[in-house]
């Protein structure tokens, strides 16, 4: 039977959207800090290791100047203090926009509603919150890592579906040995290990790729092996034919 893999782009109206909800958590984080209310706090510690802006400048924009500029990001953290998050700027921020669908969002509604109705008695005490938080957040993480087990897993099988024959479009992200500033974006001198993002399946698989390619460039890629219970791929990128 075929797999069909759909891979849709943020639409301008959704792009909308997720800023007014951003606005929405700042709002409320905001008020939660001023008002000293106890309530799930979302933080990321500043990057490491960043890209230098004027070679960040020179990188394609799209895939591969995103995903530069997520090297060495640190991954948000949820917790009973405010404190800044760094991929959106802020003191501090809290998800508030999606009760129905997000528990912590729900945990801060019923803070800031019982806390504007004078009801402090219906709050959440800290260590009842700490003990909520850790329970959905271990939980969310395992349901997270369970679709992208998922996804990747039929991505994998129709793959290998195709055999090696196909040629799949794809994007230079990662030459290892050549990651630092210096080496960035300069070509390959010969066959390197590498990480390929495979434009029409959202997902990054591992390769070689031929000498005279440079990071963010757009190749050829043949998926040679799949193991999709493995996760193991085995492919090789070429340059695109002129």
């Amino acid at each position: 039977e075929s797999i069909r893999v759909l891979v849709s782009a943020e639409t301008e109206s959704q792009m909308t959207v997720s800023e007014f909800m951003v606005c929405a958590g700042a709002i409320a984080g905001e008020f939660c800090q001023k008002h000293e209310i106890l309530a799930p706090f979302r933080s990321q510690p500043k990057s490491q290791n960043t890209v230098n802006s004027s070679i960040l400048a020179q990188i394609p924009d799209g895939v591969p100047r995103y995903i530069a500029m997520l090297r060495g990001s640190m991954p948000s953290k949820v917790g009973l203090t405010p404190e800044r998050h760094a991929s959106l700027a802020l003191p501090s921020y809290i998800q508030s926009s999606s009760p129905i669908r997000r528990a912590p969002d729900l945990i801060s509604h019923h803070q800031i509603r019982s806390f504007m109705l004078g009801k402090k008695s219906h709050m959440y005490e800290k260590q009842v919150l700490k003990d909520l938080i850790n329970q959905i957040s271990e939980t969310t993480r395992e349901a997270r890592q369970l679709e992208s087990r998922c996804n990747r897993y039929w991505i994998l099988t129709k793959l290998k579906m195709m055999g090696p024959n196909i040629r799949h479009r794809g994007i230079v992200v990662r030459i290892f040995g050549m990651e630092d500033d210096d080496n960035l974006l300069k070509e390959t001198s010969k066959n390197e290990s590498c990480l390929l993002f495979l434009s029409d399946y959202a997902i990054s698989i591992m390769g070689r790729v031929q000498a005279g390619v440079v990071y963010g460039e757009q190749v050829e890629v043949s998926v040679l092996e799949v193991d999709p219970r493995s996760a193991f791929v085995k492919s090789l990128a070429y340059k695109l034919s002129c």
